[in-house]
């Protein structure tokens, strides 16, 4: 039998992700699901599989930096009034064009854009602009992961 969050962990790993196993569907989702947090992320297939198997609904966080060959996820909401997307597009328009990349949409109406850097990122949250940057030291919730409030 299949696991979509197992299928979908295993494939971040071939992409050179570390990853974590998060809380099941629920509020839980904000915390790892290891004894040691974001310390216990890992690239080894054989541990994502222990994992889950063992809670085959819980969610996928990638852990970013360093520990995933220099990821940084650009974390773009819209939530609460602030359109984010629309502050990127400013940035944009002032600076010029991000280059083309991976990006996926969140299940609260936002994006997750996805980059490698060659150098320490740290993370940073901007709830004014609705951006935020996750950097060395934290982690994103990926696809197929479901948000608490998905009924």
């Amino acid at each position: 039998m299949s696991n979509k969050f197992l299928d979908a962990a295993l494939g971040y790993i071939d992409l050179g992700m570390s990853v974590v196993i998060l809380g099941k569907h629920s509020k839980e989702t904000v915390t790892a699901h290891t004894p040691n947090g974001l310390n216990d992320a890992t690239r080894d297939k054989s541990t994502a599989a222990d994992w889950w198997t063992k809670t085959p609904k819980c969610n996928i966080g990638i852990v970013c930096g360093k520990a995933s060959d220099g990821i940084v996820i650009i974390d773009i909401d819209n939530k609460n009034g602030i359109d984010g997307y629309e502050n990127m597009r400013d940035w944009e328009r002032e600076h010029g064009d991000m280059p083309e990349t991976a990006i996926c949409c969140t299940p609260t109406g936002g994006y997750h854009i996805y980059y490698r850097a060659d150098r320490e990122i740290r993370p940073s949250v901007n709830e004014s602009l609705g951006i935020d940057i996750r950097g060395d030291g934290s982690y994103a919730v990926a696809p197929p992961s479901i948000h608490p409030d998905t009924k």
